[in-house]
């Protein structure tokens, strides 16, 4: 698969006990160099989750193109397996199945913990296996329209703690799932985690911060 090549130390880190395959890495350092050049261009009048979604696609699938890269972004992604759908499929131009998916969220939340936890919980979804089935790296997205990048590291991590060592009868929440950080700029973050799944080899998620506050 091809993208522009700017793998970073986070790929080699030994903390990152769940390495991507060659081309999730690549998907990895394609959302790195674009999602920040989508910034420097977005349309700040979009607020909406999913409108911001849907112009990231369509950003990201025209990038692919000029790159001649072999994978295609697909909004609101649904599995053949089930109703469920995610917001972003990364889906290999043969074979046309996702081999990593992104699900999106703003801060703040549209719920009190909708990044980490609940019904609509970004993580919680991963971690119960309704995203990323059968795929063991995959990557959030956090549209940051209040406060700033360290404030909601510290929010999303208290919000983990704040379950730990609750569980119930399908996950289990520990100190394990705390987001670490990687880099940051003025414009992105950029996070890791790792969660585990019942039945299931962990996972292993990117999380990348996209700076949208609005100061104008």
């Amino acid at each position: 698969m091809q993208a522009r090549n700017l793998s970073g130390n986070y790929f080699n880190d030994p903390k990152f006990q769940i390495q991507p395959s060659k081309a999730q890495s690549v998907v990895i350092d394609f959302l790195k160099y674009n999602l920040s050049l989508y910034l420097s261009q977005y349309d700040k009048n979009l607020t909406g989750e999913d409108d911001i979604s849907q112009a990231i696609v369509i950003f990201l699938e025209t990038q692919a193109r000029q790159n001649n890269s072999d994978f295609l972004f697909c909004f609101q992604y649904k599995y053949i397996s089930s109703r469920r759908s995610v917001d972003i499929g990364v889906v290999d131009e043969v074979s046309l199945k996702a081999f990593f998916v992104i699900e999106a969220k703003r801060f703040p939340p549209t719920n009190t913990k909708d990044y980490v936890q609940g019904k609509t919980g970004g993580i919680e979804r991963f971690k119960k296996g309704y995203h990323g089935q059968g795929l063991f790296v995959s990557a959030m997205l956090g549209y940051v329209q209040k406060n700033g990048f360290e404030y909601w590291h510290t929010q999303v991590n208290s919000w983990i703690d704040s379950l730990n060592p609750n569980s119930n009868d399908v996950i289990t929440w520990c100190k394990k799932d705390r987001l670490r950080k990687v880099e940051s700029s003025e414009n992105m973050g950029l996070y890791t985690s790792i969660h585990s799944r019942p039945e299931q080899k962990s996972i292993s998620l990117y999380h990348f911060w996209l700076n949208m506050v609005n100061n104008e």
